[in-house]
């Protein structure tokens, strides 16, 4: 029989293996956003095609609209669908347009059956625009003067196709923070951002939907939004239809131009990560479960060692809390980045743990068809 102690020796090394590996990834990935944060602008371009879908927004999307009239770029427009909403989003979008020549009103059509709603409203918006550029954008996303001259000369120094980027995320409350800060993972432990303009693999995408942009040429060749007419993550599988398609995408930091919240409420905050987390694996179960087996075993577990190994005089005892520090010190560098609250990092156990339940709550509504709520729509 193995002894305990050699047991946790060799778990030990295996632990500051994957510590290390987790500073690397999440060093590099900061350094990567601060390299893509260049200040050169250009204001001259292409046509900018600003398509924003809109369901129920009467409580953000004014700032959005007012930001967008205020941009420096100089050939762009700006068309917003309204989403079948049941508030007073359609009068807000048509009053302001009455003020701008730029901005032009849709009115959705019915959503057909087999589509889901935002890659329906994505479809009818881009079959309007005239843009080179295609900026798909969330209603709620509130842009600096500059964003679309910082668009333009990153698709055009970078020779892009497509592009999606992280805002400067915000939220309402302490709990939202601590929990919506659980998308940024990926930057810490799984994902090298560099790497996806640097490899033609799909498995090595990203995208978010509050930003997305396309080249209408890349955008037309790959069919559009209808290729994810009834997926829910549409972002994530058009990133990964355009690397399949051998165009470039590249993922990048756009918080100094871009920012609002990702999520509305607390409860919003636990829908949006459980939507998202068994899709983002192609509903596959295998990398589910490795994931988190990584996830429990090597960032929530040393946290529970640090009392047992203490009160214990276990031997390991200094490793064990060394690497705590590394694990925790990569949470900080990501989340710091992000600009999230001092406080947030420091619930890192908690965090990771709420991850792994809410992952296998996200598989467990796929695979009984259960469903969710959003928008103001059932979606199944």
């Amino acid at each position: 029989m193995i002894p305990m102690l050699m047991i946790l020796d060799v778990y030990c090394i295996i632990l500051l293996a994957f510590v290390c590996w987790l500073v690397f990834i999440s060093s590099s990935n900061v350094i990567y956003f601060r390299i893509s944060q260049k200040k050169t602008r250009l204001k001259k371009g292409p046509k900018i095609s600003v398509l924003i879908p809109a369901r129920n927004e009467e409580k953000r999307i004014s700032p959005t609209l007012d930001a967008l009239m205020k941009q420096d770029y100089a050939d762009f427009e700006v068309i917003v669908l309204d989403d079948n909403s049941t508030d007073a989003t359609l009068e807000i979008i048509e009053n302001c347009a009455k003020k701008h020549e730029r901005l032009e009103v849709l009115k959705g059509a019915k959503l057909p059956d087999g589509w889901k709603g935002k890659p329906f409203a994505l479809v009818q918006l881009a079959e309007r625009a005239n843009g080179d550029y295609l900026v798909f954008l969330d209603a709620d996303v509130v842009p600096k003067q500059d964003f679309l001259s910082w668009v333009a000369d990153r698709m055009h120094c970078l020779s892009a196709d497509s592009m999606s980027g992280y805002i400067h995320h915000r939220a309402k409350s302490v709990r939202e923070y601590i929990f919506f800060s659980l998308m940024y993972i990926l930057n810490m432990a799984l994902l090298p951002f560099w790497l996806i303009r640097c490899t033609r693999s799909s498995l090595f995408s990203h995208a978010v939907g509050q930003l997305f942009v396309f080249t209408r040429k890349a955008y037309d060749e790959i069919g559009g939004f209808g290729i994810v007419s009834n997926s829910i993550l549409e972002d994530l599988q058009m990133v990964r239809a355009v690397k399949k398609a051998g165009f470039s995408h590249v993922f990048l930091d756009a918080k100094k131009v871009l920012e609002g919240y990702m999520y509305d409420s607390w409860e919003h905050t636990i829908d949006g990560i459980r939507r998202s987390v068994f899709l983002y694996f192609d509903k596959k179960i295998y990398p589910l479960v490795i994931v988190n087996f990584f996830i429990l075993v090597f960032m929530v577990l040393p946290a529970v060692f640090i009392p047992l190994a203490i009160l214990g005089n276990w031997s390991q005892t200094l490793w064990i809390l060394i690497a705590n520090f590394g694990i925790l010190f990569s949470w900080c560098i990501t989340l710091y980045d992000r600009r999230m609250p001092w406080y947030v990092p420091f619930f890192y156990p908690f965090q990771f743990l709420i991850a792994v339940i809410l992952s296998w709550v996200s598989a467990a509504d796929e695979i009984s068809g259960r469903g969710y709520h959003w928008k103001d729509r059932s979606v199944l």
